[in-house]
């Protein structure tokens, strides 16, 4: 009989790397998001001010947004590309399912049955296997991806401490992109 159970454990193992990978993203990209309407903050209130040195830091806080959008456009790229593996791990798995259930009709209680049955269903697993497989390293090499690009943000806490932060953004409100865009809009 066809070894069901150790074929069926990628798929599992993909079921649960799937979310792991989007929380992971999601968590990263909702600091980034953090990081970037933080420096919004203080370059629209720094914006106000003629001093030179605030010129400076705004010049400086401009760069780093730059670095934090950019990583947060990655992060953007990277989550669809994590979405677009779940929905071809969830075909595969309908196919992998009715391919084992075509097979178990054909070999049913028979002692013998024709190659000609059998090998196109073999092969359909076989491939189905490689995609599996394939999915298994398109995953591990996004979330290689996305930890070799933490270093991005990492590089932020260096530049600006969170003690830093806090005393820039003293009496600044901090807005998302959304509430920003309500506001131009006058909505």
């Amino acid at each position: 009989m066809f070894p069901t159970k150790s074929i069926s454990i990628v798929p599992a193992i993909l079921n649960e790397a799937i979310p792991a990978a989007s929380h992971h993203i999601d968590i990263e990209l909702q600091t980034s998001q953090d990081l970037s309407y933080r420096y919004t903050a203080m370059i629209e209130t720094m914006h106000q001010s003629l001093n030179a040195e605030m010129e400076l830091k705004r010049t400086m806080l401009k760069e780093v947004l730059y670095n934090v959008r950019q990583h947060e456009a990655y992060l953007c790229v990277i989550l669809s590309d994590v979405i677009t593996c779940a929905q071809e791990v969830e075909m595969m798995q309908k196919q992998f399912a009715a391919q084992m259930e075509q097979l178990k009709d054909v070999v049913r209680a028979k002692t013998a049955v024709p190659t000609s049955q059998v090998y196109p269903i073999f092969i359909a697993l076989s491939n189905l296997w490689t995609s599996f497989q394939d999915e298994i390293l398109v995953l591990s090499f996004l979330n290689n991806l996305t930890v070799n690009l933490q270093q991005f943000l990492d590089a932020h806490a260096f530049i600006f401490p969170e003690n830093v932060m806090e005393s820039l953004l003293e009496g600044i409100i901090v807005k998302t992109d959304e509430e920003r865009l309500k506001e131009s809009a006058g909505t």
